[in-house]
């Protein structure tokens, strides 16, 4: 830029270099700025600890531990060093100033020559070396005050002011380097380096992210999962199948690439040990058990950790950080099952029994109860699964409770919070035990389900090709029958799960399907918070009614006005609505599905029959809809794509966003 003397660019370079680390700085705090408020606040509510007794967030002792985080403290401190800098580059700022002959003198730019005589004289009483012996003041005659002068009179020097901004040419024209001068003084001898830094960090670094960025993006999906962990997902001999049971999920999550390079140390050895005699007892088969120790030696590592949490067995203190680590991830892989599951194959839908095997396997380990004890709903039999989810519940507390008619968490949820109690401690829990069932009977969720099938904006049957749609209005209640408005209304809550090791936030799967056929037409999940909120409202209207505890022991919701409500109400429910669209199978009579799962919960899922009637096209009506009408097919087209798609290959985000706006 235009400067003034010869040890202006000197002088310069230095504010330079601040504006240069300030804009810097300002690059990577202020993203990071936003992210930390934008995320300052936890997802999820979690109003209990590990043992089950209350804490509540908020105190002033949180508040203040959160506000001095070292995250916090190191924005603060950053923003900090960026206030100083651009204090800095302000009071330097004078030195880049550029030549201006005329504000120099302090003369008009139509001046003449006299005036800029008068000037220069006027000045020069003030600043000639033979009036003022300050050498700052000589300075500022030699370099400002005769070089504007001889600017503004002398024909060469003003054609070269003109020209280049500076009566001496060109040569006087410099640009300032936006570092330290000290690099660039003969004493600091630093120019070399000062050159192969700026190529390493300003040529050969960015180079070298950008290279890494795409390799990583080649190995990772959008979801951070490895490609090779969907590759044995899809394709390896432990995939997962059309027929996925339940004690088959766990040797199929552990083939994930992540697990297979968690690397077997030498201090695992005692671990180990310990796992496998755990292992033993519980796959009794010598066959079964040949198989199992067959695998590399990773995954059978993960799997005898998975089956020592769902035993409830303590882990060697050597192997705790990977047990962690496997639990941590195993939310994104069950995820990434599902998704396979899910997927729609050439001829075929996704598989509703893989589905539900890894649902189920995920609410196992949620809660840390064996496979062998867990009993889907609607199902026959006297497993223990559901009981022993509850704090301190061992199996003989759990037969005792199935011998005084207890078989479920529904049949403890329809008693009074007297009965209960006395019901829990005749069958041997002491009074610290009771309480921590009590507290997570308290944030038991319940789910209630409206359901309406039929063709969108026309009355009468379903034919053959209409585009069928399916809505179903949610209601999610807390507790007991006598159970009180939950504190965590309108939030996300962290799942109860003392056993698990990390907080896992509560999600619920819809897969809407037929079971005779295995099939899954459409699928979808959700947090269900607003359905929270409107099940809250909803059980107060009830209870003034003086209906709720009928309705809440019959686990069904009335079906007054249901369908008038899902027509006319134009309010956004969020997750309280849920819709699916799909075209309408062949003729006939089809016993369809829809489950509401929990990934956190064992026994509160939920079946709701859905009965659709399709019949034959009449060939009037396929000769009426063979005449092409742009605007019906327009309007079909916006009806699917944008209110009811249902494509599953959608991110978790984008499915909740539209079970958001589907209602």
């Amino acid at each position: 830029m235009p400067d003034a003397g010869p040890e202006a660019p000197e002088e310069g370079a230095e504010a330079l270099f601040a504006i240069f680390a300030l804009s810097i700085g300002t690059l990577v705090l202020l993203p990071t700025t936003i992210y930390a408020c934008c995320t300052s606040g936890e997802d999820a509510d979690r109003p209990w600890t590990k043992g089950g007794k209350q804490n509540r967030k908020g105190s002033a002792g949180e508040t203040v531990k959160r506000a001095f985080s070292r995250k916090n403290v190191l924005l603060v401190l950053g923003w900090s060093v960026m206030g100083a800098l651009a204090w800095y580059a302000g009071s330097a700022a004078t030195d880049l100033q550029t030549f201006d002959p005329f504000e120099i003198l302090g003369v008009p730019m139509w001046a003449d020559d006299r005036e800029i005589k008068r000037a220069y004289r006027k000045l020069s009483l003030i600043y000639h070396p033979d009036k003022n012996p300050d050498p700052a003041a000589a300075d500022y005659f030699a370099t400002k005050i005769s070089k504007a002068y001889e600017a503004l009179t002398d024909p060469v020097a003003r054609e070269n002011y003109e020209k280049y901004g500076h009566p001496d040419g060109p040569a006087a024209r410099s640009f300032g380097v936006a570092l330290p001068k000290f690099l660039f003084t003969k004493e600091g001898n630093m120019s070399a380096l000062v050159v192969g830094g700026l190529v390493a960090f300003g040529v050969m670094v960015p180079l070298l992210a950008a290279v890494a960025y795409l390799v990583k993006s080649r190995k990772f999906n959008s979801s951070g999962i490895l490609q090779e962990t969907l590759f044995n997902y899809f394709s390896s001999q432990y995939r997962v199948k059309e027929s996925h049971s339940l004690a088959r999920v766990p040797e199929t999550v552990v083939v994930a690439a992540e697990i297979i390079e968690m690397p077997v140390r030498a201090k695992d050895k005692k671990g180990l040990e310990e796992l496998e005699r755990l292992t033993r007892l519980v796959i009794k088969e010598k066959e079964a058990q040949a198989k199992f120790f067959k695998r590399k030696l990773p995954l059978v590592k993960a799997h005898m950790l998975l089956l020592a949490h769902l035993e409830r067995q303590d882990i060697d203190a050597g192997m705790q950080d990977h047990y962690v680590q496997i639990l941590e991830l195993l939310p994104k892989l069950l995820d990434e099952m599902i998704n396979v599951a899910l997927h729609s194959r050439p001829g075929a839908l996704g598989w509703l029994q893989a589905s539900l095997s890894i649902l189920h396997f995920s609410q196992c380990m949620t809660q840390a109860v064996p496979l062998q004890q867990f009993q889907p709903v609607n199902s026959k039999g006297d497993a223990l699964g559901a009981l022993r989810q509850l704090p301190h519940v061992t199996v003989d507390i759990a037969k005792k409770l199935q011998k005084k008619r207890v078989k479920t968490v529904d049949d403890l949820l329809v008693l009074t919070k007297e009965a209960r109690v006395d019901l829990l401690k005749e069958a041997g829990l002491d009074e610290d035990a009771v309480e921590d069932v009590e507290e997570m009977v308290g944030i038991m969720p319940t789910v209630f389900v409206d359901s309406k099938v039929g063709v969108e904006g026309e009355e009468g049957p379903v034919s053959e090709g209409d585009v069928v749609t399916l809505k179903l209005s949610i209601k999610l209640v807390r507790g007991a029958v006598d159970g009180t408005k939950a504190s965590t209304l309108g939030k996300g809550v962290q799942a109860f799960a003392p056993r698990y090791p990390c907080p896992r936030v509560e999600r619920w799967w819809f897969l809407y399907g037929d079971a005779k056929s295995n099939a899954v037409i459409a699928s979808s999940k959700a947090k269900l918070i607003k359905a929270e909120i409107e099940g809250e409202e909803w059980r107060d209207q009830l209870r003034k009614e003086g209906t709720w505890e009928s309705v809440f022991t019959a686990h069904k919701s009335p079906a007054s006005n249901k369908a008038e409500a899902m027509e006319e109400d134009k309010e956004d429910h969020g997750d309280a609505r849920v819709s699916f669209a799909f075209p309408a199978p062949k003729p006939g009579k089809h016993e369809l599905q829809v489950y509401i799962l929990s990934e956190d919960y064992i026994g509160r899922d939920v079946i709701v029959p859905v009965t659709l009637n399709v019949a034959k096209k009449s060939q009037a009506a396929a000769l009426e809809e063979a005449q092409p009408v742009e605007e019906e097919e327009e309007d079909a087209t916006d009806y699917d794509t944008e209110d009811y798609g249902t494509e599953v290959s959608d991110s978790e985000d984008e499915k909740e966003n539209k079970d958001g706006n589907k209602a």
